[in-house]
């Protein structure tokens, strides 16, 4: 009997160990998502209100653009055709993506291949170039972008064209966001250039059978960094 409650008490121990253990494990172990300082996209601030001679608040009048992807015009310049982060270990092809019909972002089907959002800026252009590419798969293993999550700031990422020429990026921020939070700059098409690499992040929802958040990491030209 005295050995069964010694057994009791060291079971009740060590389950209180775990509990308190495991997620101070976690958040100490666990890569540091935010980093860096996220540059700038350029894009022109919101109109101030105005008063009319009437003392009427009204909004000073702005260009509007269409938001159809029907009405956004594909990049007709070379695109861009290999991946290469050497801190990563990453040597891979570049394919052209766009929008699924369900609205969400197309990714290749081979998980070692990255997707260039074609409706967006070529990289090395102004505005905000997309390269998007899975973290891992069931099937396939690991992805392009296995280790992004733990990129540090300061690597050097390389960007082949396909008439030749490689743009190279440096590695200025890193962040982290919920699926449906991304943000709109990603989509900029205007304002200083600068690369986005985006993939899965954060735990893994297994009704939904994807991933909970989007790791972004935001590059600048090397001659900027």
């Amino acid at each position: 009997m005295k050995a069964q409650r010694s057994f009791a008490r060291w079971l009740v121990a060590a389950s209180v160990y775990i509990l308190v253990a495991t997620p101070i494990w976690w958040v100490v172990s666990r890569p540091h998502i935010e980093a860096g300082t996220v540059p700038a996209t350029g894009a022109a601030p919101r109109a101030a209100p105005v008063l009319d001679q009437k003392g009427v608040l009204t909004l000073a009048k702005v260009a509007v653009r269409s938001a159809r992807l029907s009405d956004q015009a594909v990049s007709e310049v070379v695109p861009p055709v290999r991946l290469g982060i050497p801190a990563l270990g990453v040597d891979a092809s570049i394919v052209p993506v766009g929008v699924e019909p369900h609205g969400g972002m197309e990714v290749p089907e081979d998980v070692r291949t990255a997707g260039w959002y074609r409706f967006g800026p070529l990289p090395g252009a102004q505005g905000s170039a997309m390269v998007i590419g899975h973290v891992d798969s069931r099937v396939q293993g690991p992805g392009v972008f296995f280790g992004l999550s733990k990129l540090r700031l300061g690597e050097r990422i390389g960007v082949q064209l396909a008439d030749g020429p490689t743009q190279y990026f440096v590695a200025v921020a890193r962040r982290f966001f919920a699926k449906d939070e991304l943000p709109q700059d990603l989509f900029a098409r205007d304002g200083p250039p600068r690369l986005t690499l985006v993939t899965c992040g954060g735990g893994f929802d297994e009704r939904a059978r994807s991933y909970t958040h989007n790791v972004i990491v935001y590059a600048v030209p090397e001659t900027e960094a």
